[in-house]
């Protein structure tokens, strides 16, 4: 008995030992590593295991939030759950607001990251990440001199900051100065080339977009780029991008303004909606216009727009009026929607996602996807339960979508505004239809003082211009 006692207690001994040089390591590869996964894996798990505290707890946590801030993609909500559990440690650390500012932006929360930015700015002002943050805060508004005025300072506080070389790099693309933004991914890069954080693969994409643009002007003046005398040419876009693209472009264009239920009623959607197809049209689209469509009449004319498909057609789907968030998707609704409880939604509704999927099923290429429905709920009186704003949509490859406003964010523009924005950008000739959202979005945002910031998610591949060739 003895013995065993013995044996038993030499094992355990071991294993508190293993456990402690388990957790060591992993604290080398926390606070020392790079964003790689395994670094931050590293964080995750010593912050899992309950054993840390004080210095050592807020040491940790604030390098994990880092760390997925960095790493980027599906991380930063990890991110801002570090940067919170950090900021109930230290409430007025900096760099924690900074880090959760910055991942709010990713997220397109743009009130909660302003928050945090404003009280990270006041607590360390003369912080160079703090200013990259503001710059790249600034950039996503729509404002490109404060952006350039944040970074700027961040540079001259830190002259090897990567972040902001990258941010600046977007501005520089913005203004079209395409040689300085190439300048600027460049360096940017440098501080990350095998690509394992957002900084790095930004750059690299910062890059490839730059040289082609360059090239687009400057065909013989760009080394590797010259094309073949025998080629098809493609025509110079307004920012530079080639495309050499005949596909057929089909559009459906609603536009629903009498709801007879709702409350307050509209008039602006039927008017967008004839300015958008007006434009359209001139720019190479077979457009199908539809104005106060019923629930059979929207049917109807999604399924005509459907049949109009051949494989590698780019589709156009545009509607103004009313729509809903419901069970985290989004709906848009005819104007005969009895709509009295959630339930309703789904059942008179329109999915958006659905819609996307049929259309991506039907072999369509490239799909442009702009919703204008960012208006108030009218009928949230009658139920509870129901979000306002729009949600996300998950996108189908070689997919483009825009929101007149960010998801879970409303609207009362009933000016036209956001129309006038985007006719304007596809009037402009040959536009790339990103380029072209882009350019909607800080429009709006400057014309509303950054009230009304338009949302846009892409899983474009290819460099789509806008309008057809030759229009």
């Amino acid at each position: 008995m003895h013995r065993a006692f013995l044996l038993a207690t030499l094992t355990l001994f071991a294993l508190a030992g293993w456990a402690t040089s388990g957790l060591a390591d992993d604290k080398d590869l926390c606070l020392k590593g790079s964003a790689a996964d395994e670094n931050a894996s590293a964080c995750s798990r010593l912050l899992s295991s309950n054993t840390l505290t004080g210095r050592d707890l807020a040491q940790v946590t604030i390098r994990s939030c880092y760390l997925y801030a960095r790493r980027g993609d599906d991380n930063f909500d990890r991110a801002i759950s570090d940067c919170t559990a950090m900021l109930r440690l230290e409430p007025n650390n900096g760099y924690a607001l900074a880090y959760r500012a910055a991942s709010y932006v990713r997220k397109d929360n743009f009130d909660a990251a302003e928050a945090d930015l404003n009280q990270a700015l006041r607590l360390v002002p003369q912080d160079t990440g703090v200013r990259s943050v503001a710059g790249y805060f600034h950039f996503m508004r729509g404002d490109n001199d404060r952006a350039m005025a944040e970074l700027t300072e961040a540079l001259r506080l830190n002259p090897k900051n990567a972040s902001a070389f990258r941010t600046r790099g977007l501005v520089w693309e913005s203004k079209g100065d395409y040689s300085k933004a190439l300048a600027d991914f460049r360096t940017a890069l440098r501080s990350d080339p095998d690509k394992k954080e957002t900084l790095g693969r930004e750059a690299a994409d910062g890059i490839a977009r730059m040289e082609r643009k360059l090239a687009a002007v400057h065909p013989s003046s760009t080394p590797g780029l010259e094309r073949p005398k025998d080629s098809p040419q493609p025509r110079r876009t307004g920012t530079g991008t080639p495309r050499v693209d005949s596909a057929r472009r089909i559009a459906l264009v609603v536009g629903n303004a009498k709801y007879p239920d709702a409350e307050p009623p509209i008039s602006q959607p039927t008017k967008d909606a004839q300015a958008l197809a007006d434009e359209l049209r001139k720019s190479g689209y077979d457009v199908a216009l539809g104005e106060n469509l019923t629930k059979q009449g929207l049917q109807q004319a999604i399924d005509t727009f459907k049949a109009k498909i051949t494989p590698g057609s780019v589709v156009l789907l545009f509607f103004s009026g009313y729509g809903i968030q419901a069970d985290r998707r989004t709906y848009l609704l005819p104007v005969d929607a009895q709509v009295w409880a959630e339930k309703d939604v789904s059942r008179d509704g329109f999915n958006v996602e659905a819609l996307l999927t049929e259309i991506n099923d039907k072999g369509a290429g490239e799909k442009l996807i702009i919703i204008d429905a960012a208006r108030r709920n009218p009928y949230e009186r009658r139920f509870r339960g129901v979000s306002i704003g729009l949600a996300p949509v998950t996108t189908p490859a070689g997919t483009l979508v825009m929101y007149a406003a960010a998801p879970g964010k409303v609207t009362n523009d009933e000016s036209g505004r956001f129309i006038t924005e985007l006719v304007k950008e596809v009037r402009a000739p040959a536009i790339a239809a990103e380029e072209a959202f882009i350019r909607t979005r800080i429009g709006v945002s400057k014309a509303t003082n950054g009230e009304q910031i338009p949302w846009i998610s892409s899983s474009l591949t290819t460099e789509l211009t806008f309008a057809a060739p030759g229009k």
